[in-house]
C-alpha cells in the first residue's frame, strides 16, 4: 500500500491562505452590514433605512428621523 506524501510547508500555508480567503469572502456581507450600521448610527440616521424612507413609515423603534 502506498503512503501519501507528507505535506510541504508551502502547501500547508497555501491551504490555510485559501481557507482564509474563502472565509473572508463568505463573511463579507455581514461585515458590510455591520460597518453600514455603525456609520448610520454615527451620522444620526435610522439604522434600518438610513433615512431613505418617510419617517412615518420607518419600522425601526426609536428612529431618529421620526423625532424631526
Amino acid at each position: 500500500m502506498d503512503e501519501a506524501p507528507a505535506w510541504t510547508l508551502d502547501q500547508a500555508v497555501g491551504l490555510v491562505f485559501g481557507a482564509l480567503l474563502l472565509l473572508l469572502y463568505l463573511s463579507s456581507t455581514q461585515v458590510d452590514k455591520f460597518v453600514a450600521r455603525q456609520q448610520r448610527r454615527q451620522l444620526g440616521l435610522c439604522e434600518e433605512c438610513g433615512g431613505l424612507y418617510d419617517p412615518a413609515t420607518c419600522q425601526q423603534q426609536g428612529c431618529p428621523s421620526r423625532r424631526q
